[in-house]
């Protein structure tokens, strides 16, 4: 590498809008809890596609998807209880974040699932 820039990251690569959002606990006024999702932050970034596959459960087929996201590096470690929104889909977070070389980004591996009724 020259100069001791972002080579193996370059700009046009992280291309990708990607909406980082935190699981939020919320108490009605009944008392009954809920999770809801609150946007901690926007971002470009890439993806990757790791694997996928489809499976049949109680006549629903079920679509699961993981993949990676890289991102540039960011003051303080993305949320692990969070989500990942892109591309009309949310993808939950699977492990914390990994920090790609010192202070270059960070990887975030994710997963999607889908249920479709079969039949």
């Amino acid at each position: 590498m020259s100069g001791g820039g972002n080579e193996w990251m370059p700009v046009g690569w992280l291309n990708q809008q990607l909406v980082f959002k935190t699981a939020v606990e919320t108490q009605s006024e009944s008392g009954a809890m809920s999770i809801s999702w609150a946007d901690s932050f926007t971002c470009f970034g890439a993806h990757r596609d790791l694997k996928g596959r489809e499976r049949e459960v109680y006549g629903q087929e079920i679509s699961e998807a993981l993949a990676v996201f890289v991102i540039r590096y960011l003051a303080g470690t993305p949320a692990v209880n969070g989500s990942i929104a892109w591309r009309g889909a949310d993808w939950e977070i699977m492990a914390p974040p990994v920090e790609l070389g010192n202070k270059q980004g960070w990887q975030v591996y994710a997963k999607r699932r889908r249920a479709d009724a079969v039949g």
